[in-house]
């Protein structure tokens, strides 16, 4: 395996192409269904949504991707989706077709937070 840093990782990760594509998503996921939607973003009220249509739509069981897992592409399948019926687990969704990798804050972004933020006193991701 190739060591790289933070930086150049995101870098390989957004010009990442397998097989000619660059979007991929696993077929049974909810996040393939929201892709063929062609939405950049949306954001879906479904607890007080009155749509029969909505909720009917929604009710299948698919595969969900989990937010805040470490990355492993060994394991991808089963440690970063779970499935679970979209209506049932969230009371709203919201959906990005496209994201990046959130930088750490440097030793000078934390320096400048207020004395009294939570975050003031954590080590730099420098």
């Amino acid at each position: 395996a190739t060591k790289m840093n933070w930086f150049s990782a995101e870098t390989y990760c957004e010009q990442l192409s397998w097989g000619g594509h660059d979007d991929w998503a696993l077929p049974d996921s909810y996040e393939h269904v929201f892709h063929q939607i062609g939405a950049d973003a949306l954001l879906l009220p479904i607890r007080h949504a009155d749509s029969e249509l909505l909720h009917d739509g929604l009710r299948t069981p698919r595969l969900q991707r989990a937010i805040g897992v470490i990355y492993r592409p060994e394991t991808e399948r089963v440690s970063h989706y779970f499935r679970t019926v979209l209506t049932r687990q969230f009371d709203e969704y919201i959906w990005f077709d496209a994201t990046r990798a959130v930088a750490p804050l440097g030793a000078a972004e934390y320096a400048a937070l207020p004395a009294h933020h939570p975050l003031r006193d954590a080590p730099a991701g420098d």
